[in-house]
C-alpha cells in the first residue's frame, strides 16, 4: 500500500516516518519548496526506508501528476485543501487523511490507547493546553503535551513510549481531513473569525472545529459563545469567566464554583489569584475544567497554576519604561485576539496593529477600540484594510510600512500610564518568518529604549 506525504514539514517528516517505520510502507514524499532543510529530511527517509528494504521517492520543487499506484495520500497541517494532487487522489479513490489522524489511528499499535484530551479554538489553545500538561504533570500523572502546540502526534508513535495521558492541542488545519478523530475529552475554547482565506465562513470554521467533539465523550465549550451554543448538548460542560453556568465552572459574585452531576463546590476568590492569573483568567478556568473532568482537584491544581510560565508573545508585558507598560501580544494574529487584549488592560493604550490580512475584517474591533485605545498605529500589507474598515473611529491613527517604523510613531504618543501594545491582528508573514520573530523584535525595540 504506497503512501504518499504531501508537505515535509516537521509534521509531513514524523508522518513519512509513522508511514515506514510504523505501518512499513512504501512512501513518495512531495513538498511544493526546496532546499537545503527538505534536502537533509529526505535524505534521512531515504536511510530508513533503504535499511527496511521499503521503496522511496522524494519530490521536492512539487510534482503536478499524482503518481500511479497512490492508496493514501496524507497531508501535512499547512497543505491547502484544494491542492492538485488531493484533487486527483481523491477523483481516483485514494484515501486522504491528516498527519493527526493517522497518528490517531495508529496510537493503540504499541499497546493500550491512551486518554486524549483535545483543545481547540480561535484564541488561547496554546495555553490552555500548556496549563492542562503542567496540571497533569504536577498530580504525578504521566501524560504527553503536543499536536498543533509543536510537537506532531505521529512523533509520539513513532517514537512508541506512549503515556496513559495525551494532552493534545488541536487547529482547523488539522482537522480538515480528520473523520475518526474521537477523543475522551474535547474542548472549543472559543470561536471567531479567523482563518477565512483558507475556510471561506464562519460556518465551515466552526464545522471543523467541532470534529473535536468527542461521539460518546465530554464535551466543554465556552458557556457566552454565541458561535458555540448551538453545539451544546445536555450533557455538555461548559465555562464561563463571567456569570455562573449550569453544569460545569463558573463564577458568581467574585467566586469560582463548580457545578457538576450531583453537587456545587466552591473553589477560589477570583481576587486571591495571582494577577497573571487573573490577567489570563478564561485560559485559567478553561485548564481548570478540564482538570476537573478527568478527575483531578480543584486544590492541587490550583497551587499547580501558580507555578505555570506563561508563554511569550500572548499579553506579554516586556517591560516598563517612564511610567510605561509595554506588551508583547504578537501571537494575536486575528481580530477577536486584539479585542481579548484590550478587554484585559485598564490603562490608556496605544496599539500597533498590521502584518498580513488573513481575509478577515476588522470592523467588529471598533467599538472596542473607540472605547479603550487612544491612538492607533497601523503597519504592514494590511495597514489600508485596518484603516478602511475602522474609519469611521475618531481617535488619531498613523500609518508605517514596517513595524520597527510603527513603534517608532507609536513612542511618540505614550505618556505616563498609558500602555504601548503590539497586538496584530494579522499574521506576520508579510515582514517576518513568524510571530515569535516580530514578537522578538517588539522585544528588542523596547529595550533599545533611551528617551523615556
Amino acid at each position: 500500500m504506497t503512501h504518499l506525504v504531501l508537505g515535509l514539514g516537521d509534521s509531513g517528516y514524523w508522518a513519512a516516518r509513522l508511514v515506514l517505520d510504523v505501518l512499513a510502507c512504501p512512501l513518495i514524499v512531495v513538498d511544493d519548496g526546496e532546499g537545503e532543510e527538505l534536502g537533509n529530511k529526505s535524505e534521512k527517509l531515504k536511510g530508513i526506508a533503504r535499511d527496511s528494504g521499503l521503496s522511496f521517492r522524494a519530490c521536492l520543487g512539487g510534482i503536478s501528476t499524482l503518481p500511479s499506484g497512490i492508496a493514501r495520500i496524507v497531508v501535512s497541517p499547512g497543505v491547502p485543501k484544494d491542492h492538485p494532487l488531493i484533487s486527483q487522489a481523491l477523483s481516483k479513490g485514494a484515501e486522504v487523511v491528516g498527519e493527526m489522524e493517522l497518528a490517531w489511528r495508529c496510537l493503540s499499535l504499541h499497546g493500550p490507547a491512551p486518554q486524549v484530551v483535545a483543545i481547540t479554538g480561535t484564541n488561547g489553545k496554546t495555553t490552555v493546553t500548556s496549563m492542562v500538561g503542567h496540571i497533569v504533570s504536577k498530580s504525578k500523572l504521566e501524560a504527553w503535551v503536543g499536536g498543533n502546540i509543536g510537537t506532531p502526534l505521529s512523533r509520539l508513535v513513532v517514537e512508541g513510549s506512549i503515556p496513559p495521558w495525551v494532552i493534545l492541542e488541536v487547529s482547523s488545519f488539522q482537522l480538515e481531513w480528520a473523520d475518526t478523530f474521537s477523543p475522551v475529552v474535547g474542548a472549543i475554547i472559543n470561536l471567531g473569525e479567523d482563518h477565512l482565506d483558507r475556510h471561506g465562513d464562519m460556518e465551515t470554521y466552526r464545522a471543523l472545529k467541532s470534529r473535536i467533539l468527542p461521539v460518546g465523550g465530554r464535551t466543554l465549550l465556552k458557556a457566552e459563545d454565541p458561535w458555540l451554543q448551538p453545539l451544546a448538548r445536555k450533557d455538555t460542560y461548559l465555562f464561563s469567566s463571567t456569570r455562573g453556568v449550569d453544569r460545569g465552572l463558573g463564577i458568581e459574585e467574585g467566586v469560582i464554583y463548580w457545578r457538576g452531576d450531583s453537587r456545587v463546590e466552591e473553589v477560589v476568590d477570583v481576587e486571591k489569584l495571582d494577577h497573571n492569573l487573573r490577567l489570563n483568567l478564561d485560559n485559567v478556568m478553561a485548564a481548570l475544567a478540564l482538570g476537573k473532568i478527568v478527575g483531578l482537584s480543584f486544590s492541587p491544581m490550583l497551587s499547580a497554576l501558580k507555578t505555570f510560565n506563561f508563554l511569550p508573545h500572548r499579553l506579554e508585558m516586556v517591560g516598563e519604561r517612564g511610567g510605561i507598560k509595554f506588551y508583547n501580544d504578537s501571537k494575536a494574529t486575528n481580530p477577536p485576539s486584539v479585542a481579548r487584549a484590550l478587554s484585559l488592560l485598564e490603562d490608556p493604550v496605544v496599539l500597533l496593529m498590521g502584518g498580513r490580512n488573513k481575509g478577515l475584517s476588522f470592523t467588529s474591533l471598533a467599538p472596542l477600540i473607540s472605547e479603550r485605545v487612544k491612538g492607533l498605529v497601523v503597519f504592514g500589507e494590511a495597514k489600508n484594510d485596518i484603516l478602511r474598515d475602522l474609519s469611521e473611529i475618531s481617535i488619531p491613527m498613523e500609518e508605517a510600512q514596517t513595524m520597527e517604523g510603527a513603534f517608532k510613531k507609536a513612542v511618540r504618543w505614550v505618556e505616563k500610564g498609558d500602555v504601548l501594545l503590539l497586538s496584530p491582528g494579522c499574521a506576520s508573514f508579510d515582514e517576518f518568518s513568524s510571530y515569535v520573530e516580530r514578537g522578538d523584535c517588539f522585544r528588542r525595540l523596547v529595550s533599545s529604549l533611551d528617551f523615556l
